[in-house]
């Protein structure tokens, strides 16, 4: 499935599949929604942005084609809706305002808040600005979860409910407030949105009569359209002239259907579409990425808390002859401290290390990782206190950990390994502010004993490997 899906990114996006094969299997599926992660080039960078356009608003408008409208007939389907819109965010929390005139039909959808992986900021005053140039009679909140656990904290229940009692005095109404995670959760379904006890606590009703206009189906419907036009080189004339017959759009029933079977059935409609051969080509390519989305399940990696679980991955990652050479690689990590990418960053020419700094950040941003482990490899000689490459390693991760850490991003830990043994430098005490912010990561005795007594202590451990050498110095 893997390979399937490789042959199509590259074939369509113009992506070597060398480069594709390089990503961790997670990876590989990840970069519809963070691109960044390949290194493309522009046109690359925008055949994915049109891929991932593609794929959420084909989604929506095949959920809702029963009815050429999106109707909000319950919490789950306004769910449904929201989850297609942020729900594959997983980096950052985004916080949506949908606002419905009096006829219940949707005005508009505005960003309110994009924040960090743990909140986005939400200020009383964007709302009341938002609602009040809308002329909006009801509203619907909505935030995604990057962990996945839709559940709401204690923070997102008293911040609804403050902005219930906010509106109510405008008599615009909160309708709902949905989080969307791996799951949906509905505050509306769960009886958590409550009015001001000196308004005798009223509890907001349900309203089944929620819809999005007809034009909204349509606008998605249509940017969908736009881009299967952007990726496969159809014209979007040929394709409306193909979904809308010769009675037009008006008079026929199953125009959107039409719209969907392009995508889902590129075979059968390449003839009646007059496709070249090249049309054709990317047509079946969009379908086979499509098909290997569907079906792909990603695996569960299991989270990193000891330096023996990163040691472990590093070496499903490389083999003898490359944990048997000079190198450095970067491992990135997602809120969970699940592994989401593992990159080479440098080679060795003779004795000198060809690095970049920049590239540890760079990576990081393009993989929108919580922390990173650095990497270093060593030839089985070399792995032991007296080898200067300890020192090397430890400054790197000391310069990593001053870039990152205003980023809020953590260096976890900095490891150095070739095919028989490993050192972490957090288990020893060498890594530079260890731990800090990072509870899921295994704690050394520097925070047990605090710092001074910790040195004295590890000192005391490895004296052994530390004999001869010159005084170490510590700077945290």
């Amino acid at each position: 499935m893997e390979e399937k899906l490789i042959k199509a990114l590259s074939s369509l996006t113009g992506i070597r599949e060398s480069k594709l094969k390089e990503l961790e299997a997670n990876a590989l599926y990840d970069i519809i929604d963070k691109p960044n992660i390949i290194e493309p080039t522009d046109n690359q960078l925008q055949k994915l942005y049109l891929l991932n356009e593609l794929v959420i608003n084909f989604r929506i408008t095949k959920d809702f084609k029963h009815r050429k409208q999106i109707n909000f007939n319950s919490s789950y389907e306004a769910g449904r809706y929201f989850k297609h819109l942020i729900g594959n965010k997983k980096d950052k929390e985004i916080f949506l305002l949908a606002m419905f005139d009096k006829n219940n039909n949707l005005i508009k959808i505005k960003k309110i808040s994009e924040g960090t992986i743990n909140s986005a900021p939400i200020y009383p005053r964007d709302i009341v600005k938002e609602v009040l140039s809308a002329k909006c009679k009801s509203v619907i909140f909505c935030h995604n979860h990057p962990s996945g656990i839709a559940t709401p904290s204690d923070e997102d229940i008293s911040m609804t409910n403050k902005y219930v009692n906010i509106l109510e005095p405008l008599k615009i109404k909160v309708k709902d407030h949905i989080i969307v995670g791996n799951n949906i959760f509905s505050f509306l379904e769960n009886n958590l949105l409550k009015y001001n006890e000196i308004r005798k606590g009223r509890v907001a009703e349900k309203d089944i009569n929620d819809y999005v206009s007809k034009t909204y189906y349509e606008a998605h419907l249509n940017k969908y359209l736009n881009a299967l036009s952007g990726l496969t080189g159809i014209r979007k004339e040929k394709l409306n002239t193909f979904i809308e017959g010769e009675k037009g759009k008006i008079d026929n029933p199953f125009w959107h259907h039409k719209a969907l079977e392009i995508l889902e059935n590129p075979s059968l409609i390449a003839s009646k579409l007059g496709l070249s051969n090249s049309e054709r080509r990317n047509l079946e390519n969009l379908n086979g990425i499509f098909s290997s989305l569907k079906s792909y399940i990603k695996k569960d990696i299991a989270p990193v808390h000891e330096p023996g679980h990163i040691n472990t991955y590093i070496r499903t990652y490389l083999d003898e002859k490359e944990l048997d050479a000079n190198n450095l690689y970067i491992m990135l990590f997602n809120n969970k401290n699940r592994v989401m990418g593992f990159e080479k960053l440098s080679c060795y020419e003779g004795n000198d290390l060809i690095f970049n700094p920049k590239d540890i950040l760079q990576k990081s941003i393009n993989y929108e990782a919580s922390s990173i482990s650095i990497i270093m490899t060593s030839k089985k000689a070399e792995v032991n206190y007296k080898n200067k490459n300890i020192d090397e390693l430890i400054e790197i991760s000391k310069n990593a950990v001053n870039m990152l850490l205003p980023i809020q991003i953590k260096v976890i830990d900095s490891i150095y390994i070739n095919e028989d043994k490993y050192i972490s430098m957090v288990e020893k005490g060498l890594h530079p502010y260890t731990n800090v912010g990072q509870p899921e990561y295994k704690r050394t005795k520097i925070f047990e004993y605090g710092i001074e007594k910790a040195i004295i202590e590890e000192n005391e451990l490895y004296k052994d490997e530390f004999e001869d050498e010159e005084e170490w110095e510590f700077d945290f």
